[in-house]
């Protein structure tokens, strides 16, 4: 009995029409198996359409086509007639990336001079963005993210009252995409194909890969993608992913505004600097303002003044004069268009969601945030770290002030 897929695989190649027709000498065996194939054929289109009401830049016919015949990047994982994804990696636009900025290169984009064959781009993108999204710091690339407020509260962190933050903003992001030399920018289902045809060698083009739609928002379920497409794995303490779904984390190997002209992954870039005085004011707003999206201003508020008042009696007493003077505006010197300019590149829609992420919960939820810790915070300078404790405090909705009577 002949492989009913190969012999459809192959006429589609072909462009030949009813691939869906059953011959008539087609034993019975043969007839269910295109019934079964012709039935999953058409559940993905329907999976794909509800995706695309997630995800607006879905070419959907295209992509039933690269994941039914070829499934490269083992996304799916086809049960009779049934479906199911642990990963997806689905093009589309988001309304702003954000990225606390520690560092940049000198070149273009990460890996761009490295001679690969072309059947090897793929696994070498997602093998580094593995490094990535792994403790230990290996990862060469650029992590932003899909909410501003964990990479405030999280990532732009200061290491002394001297030093300045600086926070960029990508506008109008494609991701889950590849551009080569800037050019036309495509889905990673048409590029591995693409590859997969083509001979010769090149540096790995540009790329932003979104690695936090796994499913029910679990790390588990990445890592058995990452298993199916990567080959067998090593995790153990110090060598885990960290948690790229509750960050809503994208990997790109290029930042800022990049000297390719064509690029297309963005509208705009913008980065803004903030000194440390500007980001506690930016703190502030940005917490008060979720505290009002998600309606407990009133307990936010009555919060941040009981604590304050606690703070007087202890050697943060000059503390509270400077968080005082935050909640009055009373601050000089600060830039106060700047800090509402980079506020309304916020879409407060996502962000309760993505702060509201919890890890193995199906749905975001409109609620408090997830508990999250600074990272790197026991460097931070310690005016801004013990702020952001305090706000970030408030919006969790904690049922006692702060307390700081081992302080003394």
């Amino acid at each position: 009995m002949q492989d009913i897929f190969e012999r459809v695989k192959k006429m589609y190649e072909n462009r030949q029409l009813g691939l869906w027709s059953v011959p008539e000498n087609s034993v019975l065996e043969e007839k269910l198996q295109y019934l079964i194939l012709k039935q999953r054929y058409l559940n993905l289109k329907m999976f794909l359409e509800k995706q695309k009401k997630k995800f607006e830049f879905l070419d959907v016919q295209e992509l039933q086509e690269l994941l039914f015949f070829y499934n490269d990047l083992n996304e799916i994982n086809f049960i009779g007639t049934d479906m199911f994804a642990n990963a997806l990696f689905l093009k589309n636009k988001v309304p702003f990336l954000y990225r606390s900025v520690g560092k940049d290169i000198d070149k273009d984009r990460v890996f761009g001079e490295t001679e690969l064959e072309y059947s090897e781009h793929v696994q070498m993108i997602f093998k580094e963005c593995l490094n990535q999204i792994e403790t230990g710091g290996a990862g060469k690339l650029f992590s932003y993210t899909k909410c501003f407020g964990k990479m405030l509260y999280k990532y732009a962190t200061l290491r002394n009252s001297n030093l300045n933050t600086i926070i960029e903003v990508r506008k109008e992001a494609i991701i889950n995409a590849i551009s080569e030399e800037g050019k036309d920018v495509i889905s990673i289902q048409r590029y591995i194909r693409n590859c997969a045809m083509r001979n010769g060698k090149s540096g790995l083009p540009y790329f932003t890969i979104d690695m936090s739609n796994a499913r029910d928002n679990s790390v588990e379920y990445l890592k058995y993608w990452i298993i199916e497409f990567l080959g067998k794995q090593e995790w153990y303490r110090y060598k885990d992913i960290v948690d790229p779904i509750g960050d809503a984390e994208v990997v790109c190997n290029f930042t800022n505004a990049s000297r390719c002209d064509h690029i297309k992954f963005y509208d705009n870039v913008e980065r803004l600097e903030f000194s440390r005085d500007e980001f506690c004011v930016l703190l502030y707003k940005y917490f008060k303002e979720y505290a009002t999206k998600i309606e407990i201003q009133n307990w936010f508020g009555s919060f941040v003044s009981r604590t304050l008042e606690i703070l007087k009696n202890f050697e943060e007493g000059n503390y509270k004069c400077f968080y005082q003077k935050i909640i009055d505006d009373d601050l000089q010197g600060i830039d106060h268009k700047k800090i509402n300019n980079i506020l309304n590149m916020v879409d407060w829609e996502n962000e309760i969601r993505y702060m509201s992420r919890r890890k193995g919960e199906k749905k975001e939820q409109n609620r408090e945030p997830s508990h999250m810790k600074v990272y790197k915070g026991d460097n931070a300078e310690m005016l801004s770290k013990q702020w952001k404790y305090i706000l970030f405090s408030a919006i969790e909705r904690k049922y006692s002030h702060i307390d700081y009577s081992n302080n003394t």
